[in-house]
């Protein structure tokens, strides 16, 4: 059984966390964590309804 921290948003609130996110890491010198979050940020931009970032956490995109 998995579980999964779900964050849920608009696709601009969720397009800004990753960005916000993304560049912490790079601030704390972690570019190997930057790295899937770009795709995941990607991703939502290109049209996903969900990613996954890591093993326990969703990203969904939910339109108001």
């Amino acid at each position: 059984m998995r579980r999964y921290r779900v964050t849920e948003g608009t696709r601009d609130e969720i397009l800004a966390e990753l960005d916000r996110l993304g560049r912490d890491r790079v601030a704390q010198g972690r570019e190997d964590r930057a790295g899937p979050i770009g795709q995941a940020w990607r991703e939502v931009r290109d049209g996903e309804t969900w990613v996954a970032l890591g093993k326990n956490h969703v990203y969904s995109v939910v339109e108001d």
